[in-house]
């Protein structure tokens, strides 16, 4: 049995978002002040391109991962009103947190992941898959629950 090195390019929207939540997740400690806005900035960044890039690879039909990433059409449109919903949430939430004293560089992430989570279900080609996809959200999704510990 022969090792194949797989093809990247049907994933490169969600090894983006990826790329970019472990970039922040390295430099928003660094950071003394700021590190919330540049975080908030970041992530919104990073959804628009993810979005742009889901798009630009829109009418391409592939399969990478043994099968297991499907790379159609559907999925790239759902990829991208996921994005675009993410983005508007994270826009309108931003004030919601900040009023409350809740917001952190650890929210911003949180939601990357989650939305990491949400492309990966939609591109999901096989039931392991999904179940990577949709531990991702979940685990994700508790942590933002919990994030308001006085409560």
């Amino acid at each position: 049995m022969e090792f194949q090195i797989p093809d990247l390019y049907p994933a490169i929207a969600e090894i983006f978002v990826a790329a970019m939540a472990l970039l922040i997740l390295l430099v928003a400690p660094l950071m003394k002040r700021g590190a919330t806005t540049f975080a908030y900035y970041a992530s919104q960044l990073t959804i628009l391109a993810a979005a742009a890039i889901a798009y630009t690879t829109t009418g391409k039909f592939g399969f990478t991962f043994s099968y297991m990433y499907v790379d159609d059409p559907m999925g790239d449109l759902l990829k991208v009103i996921a994005c675009l919903c993410v983005s508007m949430a994270l826009l309108y939430g931003r004030s919601y947190m900040a009023d409350r004293k809740l917001e952190s560089p650890e929210y911003y992430l949180l939601v990357l992941f989650s939305l990491l989570g949400i492309m990966v279900l939609i591109a999901a080609g096989s039931l392991l898959t999904v179940y990577l996809g949709l531990e991702l959200l979940s685990l994700s999704s508790y942590a933002l629950v919990a994030i308001n510990r006085d409560s």
